[in-house]
């Protein structure tokens, strides 16, 4: 993998050998079942040999991520659980409030406690780096918003 200019990771894989055809969306029973509904526990079959496309939000989607210095604390989390091998990652794009990334999971390692570490993980580098910043006014807004689920801050 290598970082382009654009900032995406590049595969070394083929393009082609990345995508999904026709047949093999409508012969597979993960996309034949229903549709979940709210109320549901309906998850998704995990399998390790799948490519997942995630996005995940900034709170109230608000443009936490629009500075340079917490795009490179997004962009380390990344490398750092790609080096930890929990991951490989394909390719990603940072929006200013919310983040697309496609990856493949490790069968001993499912992508809902991947998921978990590593919004937990960034969320707590954005929350440290914005204490040394002595940003008041973002701790307090985040604290605020994590009053409401009972957390400490919500990013």
């Amino acid at each position: 993998m290598r970082l382009c200019s654009a900032g995406i990771v590049k595969s070394p894989l083929p393009v082609a050998d990345l995508t999904i055809r026709h047949e093999q969306i409508t012969n597979n029973p993960l996309f034949r079942q229903e549709a979940p509904t709210m109320s549901s526990n309906w998850r998704p079959d995990f399998q390790p040999e799948h490519l997942y496309f995630i996005t995940t939000k900034a709170v109230d989607y608000a443009h936490i991520f629009q500075r340079d210095l917490i795009k490179r604390l997004l962009l380390d989390t990344f490398d750092s659980f790609r080096l930890q091998k929990r991951w490989r990652l394909y390719c990603f794009v940072i929006m200013p409030n919310h983040l697309h990334w496609i990856a493949q999971f490790l069968a001993h390692d499912p992508f809902d406690d991947v998921l978990r570490d590593y919004k937990k993980q960034t969320a707590d580098r954005i929350i440290r780096q914005l204490q040394a910043e002595e940003n008041e006014q973002a701790l307090a807004w985040l604290a605020a918003k994590g009053a409401a689920v009972k957390q400490k801050f919500k990013v």
